[in-house]
């Protein structure tokens, strides 16, 4: 045993380098890694580069959000990977990059706090697949990444920061912000907790507290952080009235305390299938932390690190353990509560691993943390190969469509998680999908506030009874040139809608199962428009 962890030891990054890699490189095995609002995502990074192409239609539909959203770097990055590569791919580079972005921020955050890598912190693998990122929050995940650096960044120079590091200090700042909001706002938090942490601590050690210190450190950091709070005060004052909006009831299955031993913020697509799955990680996470105490109160031994960093990871946790319990689950649309307690598993697992552990234990937790993280994405592969075939069946219908036409996707799930999987369509070419549930405003791309009067046939929306995004400006009156159904058996029950595809539309390809049906517009939209408008 000590043979081996010496050579893990000694080839630790080569060793965490493979482990990453494998980890990431997962996503290549789909052709799309459908999560909830990925799809979503997706599509509108692709109109992104039209918008800054200067496509005619897409501008005419959509345009930038000039409020300073937090929900740019993943769209940002995301758009970057579809510009150079198909859909698909550009997905999976994504994803590849949010797996290895995350496994190398957090090693900065752990040798920033610990001077060192050991196999325990392996604990955080089975983390970064998560329910945020099957939900598709992937402007939220990607913000952990920086989180991480930032906090990295923080913890290494904050005694020794000179004018060069309080501007890049700045500049991350911008960058989390720009990141995700929520995130930005953990940041603050920490940060202030940090300041009075250690001015409680030098009260403790010195029994004095050096308050002109800790009035400069405090004014430094806000003086860095002007430029943040200026952008974040424009986007408060701009969107409050929306964010008070979204607040609903919680459909949430699961208790308060299943929150944590059933770890809540692993991927549940179905909780009474699922649940009872993550209680092995929890007693694997439970019988470190019984040794970490053991170690604690036993043995007096030098802990790995510095306590004082590690006492602060606790002050940390313990005010987001707070935030879960007294935050409702409802809460800024039923994800708070999952976001929450992702963070405060990502903030125990820290603190238990800076704890001092024997060789062979460091073994056998990092080769039970690393087979956790293996067994999760086999125990999943075979929802993610259903939805997979499902959105690639869906992206397929792309080659019937031409650039620069509407569309309409018309689709009833069976499985939450494929509300939005019709977005797959629209992916590679200009095409205005007039049911995108993600152009309002926190996003970075909106509806534009003259909007066409769109039609389906010679209907309006209310009138043929299916919803689609349309405006009230006739003289700029569009038809929808495609209909995408999933499931038509389902929707044959609009007498109104199969009423206008039979008149307007011909049926132009379908599934091999017959589940997916995509018509065509026959008739010329400019006569559709002049018998409208007369």
């Amino acid at each position: 045993m000590k043979k081996v962890y010496e050579i893990i030891n000694k080839n630790e990054l080569g060793f965490f380098c493979f482990i990453t890699l494998l980890n990431a490189i997962y996503v290549f095995s789909f052709n799309f890694y459908h999560t909830l609002d990925g799809s979503s995502h997706l599509h509108n990074s692709n109109l992104l580069i039209n918008i800054f192409s200067g496509n005619d239609l897409i501008n005419n539909y959509y345009r930038i959000n000039l409020i300073p959203v937090g929900n740019w770097t993943g769209n940002i990055i995301l758009a970057f990977f579809n510009f150079l590569f198909p859909s698909s791919t550009a997905l999976s580079f994504f994803l590849f990059t949010y797996f290895a972005g995350m496994a190398f921020s957090y090693r900065y955050l752990i040798k920033s706090i610990n001077g060192t890598f050991k196999p325990i912190h392996y604990i955080i693998f089975p983390f970064f697949d998560n329910s945020c990122l099957s939900l598709g929050l992937f402007n939220f995940s990607t913000s952990l990444i920086v989180l991480f650096i930032v906090l990295g960044f923080w913890i290494r120079h904050n005694q020794e920061m000179n004018l060069g590091k309080w501007i890049k200090f700045s500049l991350l700042f911008v960058l989390l912000y720009f990141s995700h909001f929520l995130t930005y706002i953990f940041l603050g938090i920490s940060l202030f907790l940090f300041v009075f942490y250690d001015m409680c601590m030098s009260y403790i050690l010195n029994r004095k507290i050096n308050l002109k210190i800790t009035l400069i450190r405090i004014f430094k950091i806000f003086v860095v952080s002007i430029p943040s709070l200026i952008i974040a005060l424009i986007y408060v004052s701009k969107i409050f009235s929306t964010v008070t909006s979204v607040v609903r009831e919680s459909t949430e299955p699961i208790s308060f305390l299943e929150n944590f031993y059933y770890i809540r913020p692993l991927i549940l697509f179905h909780f009474e299938n699922d649940g009872s799955h993550n209680i092995v990680l929890f007693i694997g996470i439970v019988i470190i932390f019984i040794f970490a105490l053991i170690q604690s109160f036993g043995k007096k031994k030098k802990v790995v690190g510095s306590s004082y960093h590690r006492n602060y990871i606790l002050v940390l946790l313990i005010f987001f353990t707070v935030l879960v319990v007294i935050l409702p689950p409802n809460f800024l649309l039923n994800t708070m509560r999952i976001r929450l307690t992702l963070m405060f598993f990502v903030l125990f697992v820290i603190w238990i691993s800076m704890f001092h552990f024997s060789k062979w234990f460091h073994f056998l937790a990092a080769m039970f943390f690393i087979f956790i993280t293996i067994y999760n994405k086999a125990y999943h592969r075979d929802i993610y190969k259903e939805m997979d075939k499902a959105a690639s069946e869906i992206n397929a219908f792309n080659k019937w469509l031409k650039p620069n036409t509407l569309l309409l996707p018309i689709y009833d799930s069976y499985f939450w998680m494929n509300v939005n999987i019709m977005s797959y369509v629209g992916t590679d070419k200009p095409i205005v999908n007039v049911n995108n549930r993600q152009a309002y405003g926190f996003f970075p791309i909106l509806y534009e506030k003259n909007l066409p009067l769109t039609l389906l046939g010679n209907k309006t929306s209310s009138e043929v009874g299916i919803y689609f995004r349309s405006g009230n400006n006739k003289d700029d009156t569009k038809v929808i040139d495609y209909v995408l159904i999933r499931y038509p058996d389902k929707v044959k029950i609009n007498k109104e809608l199969v009423e206008v595809l039979n008149k307007f539309y011909t049926l132009l390809a379908k599934s091999a199962d017959g589940n997916l049906v995509l018509y065509r517009l026959i008739i010329p939209a400019e006569s559709i428009i002049k018998e409208f408008q007369d």
